[in-house]
C-alpha cells in the first residue's frame, strides 16, 4: 500500500540527488561530491545517493553498481598483477 504521508521531494533535490549519482558513478569521493553539490560534508553526500537510490528507476541503480564492480575489478587485476611481477622479480 502507499504511503501518502511520504513527502514529494522538489525538482531541485531530485536534480541533487541524480548529479550525486552521477558523480559517484564518474568516481569521486563522498566529500568531493558534497563539496560538488553544496553539502556541508560527506556524511550529506552519502545520504543523498541513499535516498536517491531507493527512488531512481532500477536500470540506472544496476548501472551504477555494475561501475563500482568494475571499477573494483580492474583494480583488483592491477593489483595482482603488480604482486605477480614482484613474485618473480
Amino acid at each position: 500500500m502507499p504511503n501518502h504521508n511520504a513527502a514529494v521531494p522538489s525538482p531541485e533535490l531530485v536534480d541533487k540527488e541524480i548529479k550525486v549519482l552521477e558523480l559517484r558513478r564518474a568516481g569521486l569521493t563522498w566529500q568531493r561530491i558534497a563539496e560538488e553539490t553544496g553539502y556541508a560534508d560527506h556524511t550529506g553526500a552519502y545520504a543523498a545517493y541513499k535516498r536517491a537510490i531507493k527512488r531512481t528507476m532500477q536500470q540506472p541503480a544496476d548501472e551504477l553498481r555494475e561501475a563500482e564492480l568494475d571499477r573494483i575489478d580492474r583494480l583488483q587485476l592491477a593489483l595482482c598483477l603488480k604482486a605477480i611481477k614482484s613474485d618473480n622479480a
